[in-house]
């Protein structure tokens, strides 16, 4: 009895560990729909705004998915700069669609999300 107990028990955890590790990876389109969303009701963008925000957020999504494919043949590293500039360029185009209020609440969410990822790192250490 103890026996099946434990087959059974072996083989949901391997099961449930299996499911666990399976990402269901969105496209560029799907991810640059959601942060608009996000943005959206964050920011309370207009309509105009949010399809230029969209926009601005599928071109940098559709950049950094053929860059996670260079990344995933050669050296990870290498690439950081043209991150770093993927995103200098993305902030630059956003500031311009949005009016001061927004800018100033896009550079707070910009904060909390650096500061919630510093934490992250520095409990991982």
């Amino acid at each position: 009895m103890k026996r099946i107990v434990m087959m059974i028990a072996l083989v949901l955890g391997v099961t449930v560990f299996a499911n666990a590790q399976n990402k269901v990876k969105k496209t560029p389109e799907q991810r640059a729909q959601h942060q608009t969303v996000k943005l959206q009701k964050q920011l309370k963008l207009t309509a105009d705004q949010s399809a230029k925000v969209k926009g601005i957020l599928l071109a940098r999504a559709t950049k950094v998915d053929s860059l996670k494919q260079i990344a995933a043949n050669g050296n990870k590293k290498a690439l950081k700069g043209q991150r770093k500039a993927i995103a200098q360029t993305t902030n630059q185009q956003l500031k311009a669609v949005l009016n001061a209020n927004q800018q100033k609440s896009y550079e707070a969410l910009k904060a909390a999300r650096k500061e919630k990822a510093t934490k992250k790192a520095a409990d991982k250490v």
